[in-house]
């Protein structure tokens, strides 16, 4: 009886805290306005032919399964000193620091294990790194940094500003983050990028 109690009470405690968790998911993805996402199944041809995804991740040519969801948003002339590579620091300690990635992030660093690894990777150390305060706010990891034993740091370019400023061109800014393993069936790329539609310090600005 007392283990049916306890079994029965450790039950009800892992529901609460499962709809605790999604109410306060849900909570705060309901801020953004989901119209101003796009969503694809296509992605860009600047990621199919990336040395991440054609060398590194499928240089074997395998069938692969791909999406792409990307936000615009409207930036004041008098924001557009912050930087590229201080908006995608920001983006990946916020997206690996994040709840929505809590759990997953937990479980890996409970576990310890090291599950990236792919033989064309830049011939550079590999620096593990399993604690959110290793993410900078201010700077892109280096090539090769492995976040929680399960994300790895492929390829990464940030946009010189003072070659695209005023630029009516599209300028991209990414960092490629690759998981799993080439030596078996699964391994993917996660890019994270930013993007001007224009960028000048007298009109307001546009980024994706």
């Amino acid at each position: 009886m007392a283990f049916r109690k306890i079994l029965t009470t450790s039950f009800v405690a892992a529901v609460t805290a499962g709809g605790v968790y999604s109410f306060t998911v849900s909570q705060r993805v309901s801020l953004v306005d989901k119209n101003l996402i796009t969503r694809s199944t296509d992605i860009p041809e600047t990621l199919k032919n990336s040395r991440s995804a054609r060398e590194i991740i499928n240089a074997r040519k395998h069938v692969y399964h791909s999406d792409w969801r990307w936000i615009t948003l409207d930036i004041p002339a008098e924001h557009q000193d912050v930087s590229d590579e201080v908006l995608l620091a920001k983006f990946v300690k916020g997206f690996f620091g994040g709840a929505v990635f809590r759990p997953e992030r937990l479980v890996l660093q409970a576990a310890g294990l090291d599950l990236a690894r792919f033989s064309n990777e830049a011939p550079v150390p590999r620096s593990m790194l399993r604690r959110l305060k290793d993410i900078p706010e201010i700077a892109i990891l280096p090539l090769n940094s492995v976040l929680f034993g399960a994300f790895q740091v492929l390829d990464s370019h940030i946009v010189d500003p003072s070659t695209s400023k005023g630029s009516t061109k599209q300028s991209e800014s990414y960092v490629d983050f690759g998981f799993g393993s080439d030596s078996v069936e699964f391994a993917g790329v996660h890019r994270f990028s930013v993007g001007w539609y224009c960028r000048d310090k007298n009109v307001d600005g546009t980024i994706y």
